[in-house]
């Protein structure tokens, strides 16, 4: 924005200085003009296109930046209709930047006898599992607006630069019996380039990677840690799905140097998919258990097929992180 002043600025004060001179020639009388005094004119004229070219250098953007961004928002193909039958319909008209980070717009309609609740369940962009908590109610024969966000930093985090390839479970029940079975319930695909412009993020191995664990079915690596602005101390983890089922990874009574300090941390992959995810720990927590540096971290971490509870879990075992 400082940049744009600066280039507003460096313009008036070229328009200034060629008034200026303007004023001064008129000033001089005569009503025909010898080449000598058309030369201040002349540099003047070039005074204010050297402004404007160190302008636009100094901000990096061209005056057609805005067109070029309209021609690639208008890329996007909206409206969407991502479910339509059943006698509902569910479309995406268009997106916006607000509030609350990436958001669709969306238009739902109720053609039913019935209250149903719209829900999203294990939604990924990208290949990378980022959920928008979003749910949404609307009466038998009503229409309904609503925004769906997903927060910058859970994008950000997930390294999505563009919302391009998004896969959800669609679920829609009667809102006055949650236990009937669902009206629909099923896996949907939105692509807003097209699906031949769809994109899968990956994350390859790097070094200072640890691998807490991996089977073929799952795999877990912790990326690092430090200190949260928001949450306190954070551990970085990167969770993988390798299985055709979905997953929930969860740590229950973990310990920092000894001490029970649970993160109350679970979080679902569903199958193929992956997540970049945190767990945190509050500085008043820490301080109540008097720790002051965190040199041991056990993680009693169990992984469970998220639709089939009651079976064997895929992982149940105690791993410890050492913080150096």
């Amino acid at each position: 924005m400082k940049a744009r002043n600066r280039a507003v600025l460096s313009r008036i004060l070229a328009m200034m200085l060629v008034l200026m001179l303007a004023l001064g020639l008129s000033a001089c009388g005569g009503s025909e003009k010898t080449e000598t005094e058309q030369e201040p004119a002349d540099e003047a004229a070039v005074a204010a296109e050297e402004a404007d070219a160190a302008a636009t250098e100094e901000t990096g953007t061209e005056e057609t930046e805005p067109e070029a961004a309209e021609e690639e928002l208008a890329e996007a193909q909206f409206p969407l209709t991502v479910y339509e039958g059943n006698g509902v319909l569910f479309q995406v008209k268009g997106v916006e930047h607000g509030m609350f980070g990436y958001t669709w717009k969306a238009y739902l309609e109720n053609n039913t006898d019935q209250s149903l609740r719209f829900t999203m369940d294990g939604t990924s962009i990208c290949g990378m599992m980022c959920e928008p908590l979003w749910a949404e109610t609307v009466e038998a024969g009503k229409k309904s607006n609503s925004d769906i966000s997903w927060s910058d930093r859970t994008l950000e985090r997930n390294g999505v630069t563009r919302v391009d390839n998004v896969e959800f479970g669609l679920r829609i029940q009667d809102n006055e019996d949650w236990s009937a079975d669902p009206l629909v319930d099923e896996i949907v695909h939105v692509y807003p380039y097209g699906e031949e412009n769809a994109t899968v993020l990956t994350r390859e191995p790097q070094e200072g990677d640890l691998v807490l664990f991996e089977n073929d079915e799952c795999r877990m690596t912790v990326l690092g840690w430090g200190e949260d602005s928001i949450w306190g101390f954070g551990l970085q983890v990167y969770l993988e799905n390798l299985s055709d089922h979905n997953l929930m990874f969860a740590v229950n009574d973990a310990s920092i140097n000894g001490f029970m300090c649970d993160p109350f941390w679970a979080s679902s992959v569903a199958a193929g998919k992956a997540e970049f995810s945190e767990m945190n720990w509050s500085d008043r927590k820490l301080e109540e258990n008097g720790i002051e540096t965190i040199e041991e971290i056990e993680l009693p971490i169990t992984v469970r097929d998220y639709d089939h509870f009651s079976q064997e879990p895929v992982i149940d075992e105690t791993f410890t992180v050492t913080i150096e």
